[in-house]
């Protein structure tokens, strides 16, 4: 409930496979992304029915800490991607970090806004 609320508040920025979404009005945290934008395979399903897809919440580490976050288990994304890179059957080995984060906004300071 807490992230949902920081979702609507604009304290989480929400993003799928790196790129940005349109999270429509409501309740919950529905969205809509061009898939195309997304890495490939990135979707996969389960029987429940359900897709399943990447989504990435983004927030502030304040924010993070105040809605109960596992600061102790933050590590630098060069860490990250150091460490899964080396691992071939991984979504960092394929590029997908770099088609996906390399041109987002965020990594160059600026403000994503969502289409309205």
């Amino acid at each position: 409930m807490r992230l949902t609320r920081s979702v609507r508040e604009a304290l989480t920025t929400v993003t799928a496979g790196g790129a940005p979404v349109f999270v429509w009005p409501g309740g919950g945290i529905t969205f809509m992304v061009d898939v195309t934008l997304l890495p490939r395979n990135s979707f996969g399903y389960v029987p429940t029915p359900a897709l399943v897809a990447p989504i990435e919440f983004t927030l502030r580490l304040d924010d993070y800490a105040a809605l109960g976050g596992h600061v102790d288990e933050i590590r630098p994304l060069r860490e990250v991607v150091a460490q899964n890179a080396r691992q071939p059957h991984n979504v960092f080995a394929h590029g997908a970090v770099g088609r996906a984060l390399l041109p987002s906004p965020f990594l160059r300071g600026e403000e994503f806004r969502s289409p309205t």
